[in-house]
């Protein structure tokens, strides 16, 4: 496992917010190839996901987030 999967996959399972959003997210995920976390979408996010994607927790939806802007909730 390289670093930045590390880095990245620290994230996976917890409720996360993206900087001054007021907005929280349950990071699901990660893409090796962008370096972006994955979060639960609901309703509003796409279906498909690339090869590259690391999912640990299956969901209907997803959207990418970035993990320089991202802070763990709990």
């Amino acid at each position: 496992m390289k670093a930045r999967e590390k880095d990245l996959e620290k994230f996976v399972g917890k409720t996360i917010s993206d900087g001054g959003s007021k907005s929280v997210f349950k990071c699901v995920g990660y893409s090796l190839i962008e370096g972006l976390l994955i979060v639960d979408a609901g309703k509003d996010g796409w279906r498909s996901l690339s090869d590259a994607d690391v999912i640990g927790i299956e969901c209907e939806t997803y959207w990418y987030l970035n993990p320089l802007t991202a802070r763990i909730i709990k």
